[in-house]
């Protein structure tokens, strides 16, 4: 494998939007190279810095499918009460007035009030701000320049008198002006890897990475959508029908002092388990006496998982974004088993649980389904 540390030329006028969000489409599922585009491990978290000097967590970036993922997570009792997130190509495009101290309510992704949570993700599509990754196979060996954020919070530390002390929070970078505002901008780099192997992936060794979600009693897609209130069941004219197409399942309900195990699919699209590989079991229960959900994960012994994602609650949940389920954890390296509590109070849980999960590539041809490889790229030709 070959990887490539981008870090200086190919610009290309913009294209529109929706252009770009097909030319992405077509060629993050169609790479003759096994191209993979990630982030350069060095520039991949910033510290959450909290007027100006105190670390209250961690801005980290990930590329899932074709967004970018800002997550912010704090840490030591911090607590995030508002987020403001910009991305760009270029350094100096960021909303801003005449002396370019930034305009964060013109930032293009603003969560409003989320009422101090330790963890929040943004996911920015790619060909928002770039038509760079229009073709990943163009990307093998060439340089590109770097990349910007620029991730503003509203962090609290809460007290017994007034609720909460709070302070403006930057991700760790550069000043972007002398005078004025603190604000700090970030950089970073992408990262292409590409099969050294041009006729496609093989079973030598490759292991790759595939979504995984908890299999529940409910798909995503029978879900209707949580309307514009962001109450269950309810359809209006800004959100009708149902919560995602995306693949997926809700687990639940799970009553009080119940115990049941369920199955973690990897590779399922369109919720078709034989499309899909089973690598482990979760087993969940919800300790009502305790106000606990107790979640135990098992993963089988040739995968294994980097991230994974939680949501507890006492309805289905809302969407259907990994970042957005509220709780995350990330490791280095891959774990094979993982025990988590959860507090919870009500009378029946709702659980939905997300992982990054890893595999050896078996294609088809040597008696594997294809998952945790490469993708290739699909013949058009009409024979």
């Amino acid at each position: 494998m070959k990887q490539t540390n981008l870090s200086t030329v190919l610009k290309q006028s913009m294209l529109p939007a929706v252009a770009g969000a097909l030319l992405l489409s077509a060629s993050f599922t169609a790479n003759a190279n096994n191209a993979v585009l990630s982030i350069d491990p060095e520039t991949q978290c910033f510290d959450l810095m909290a007027g100006q000097n105190i670390d209250a967590g961690d801005v980290c970036l990930s590329i899932d499918g074709e967004n970018l993922v800002v997550d912010y997570q704090t840490q030591d009792g911090w607590m995030l009460g508002e987020t403001h997130t910009w991305a760009g190509e270029f350094a100096d495009d960021y909303p801003q007035n005449k002396k370019g101290n930034p305009k964060i309510g013109n930032f293009p992704y603003n969560s409003g009030n989320i009422e101090w949570v330790d963890n929040y993700s943004v996911s920015i599509p790619l060909y928002s701000f770039t038509d760079t990754f229009a073709d990943l196979n163009a990307l093998c060996g060439v340089e590109l320049s770097p990349f910007y954020v620029m991730a503003h919070a509203v962090v609290g530390m809460g007290n017994d008198i007034s609720g909460y002390q709070t302070e403006t929070g930057w991700s760790d970078g550069d000043r972007v002006v002398d005078r004025g505002s603190w604000a700090t901008r970030s950089s970073f780099n992408f990262v292409v890897t590409c099969d050294d192997d041009p006729d496609g992936p093989g079973d030598d060794g490759y292991r790759g990475g595939e979504t995984a979600w908890v299999v529940g009693e409910t798909e995503f897609t029978s879900l209707l959508s949580c309307g514009a209130d962001d109450i269950r069941g309810t359809d209006d004219e800004n959100n009708v029908g149902s919560l995602s197409s995306k693949w997926g399942w809700s687990v639940g309900p799970i009553m009080a002092g119940a115990t049941g195990t369920y199955p973690i699919y990897a590779a399922a699209g369109q919720n078709v388990l034989t499309k899909g590989s089973h690598i482990g079991n979760a087993t969940i229960t919800f300790d009502g006496a305790a106000g606990e959900v107790d979640i135990d994960v098992q993963i089988f012994e040739d995968y294994g998982f980097k991230k994974i994602q939680i949501f507890v609650g006492d309805n289905h949940t809302c969407t259907v974004a990994p970042g957005q389920l509220g709780y995350q954890e990330e490791f280095e390296t891959e774990q094979q088993s993982y025990s988590v509590t959860r507090s919870f109070t009500g009378t029946e849980a709702y659980l939905a649980i997300h992982f990054e999960s890893f595999g050896d590539c078996v294609t088809e041809e040597d008696g594997g389904n294809g998952n945790f490889c490469p993708k290739q790229e699909e013949s058009t030709s009409s024979e």
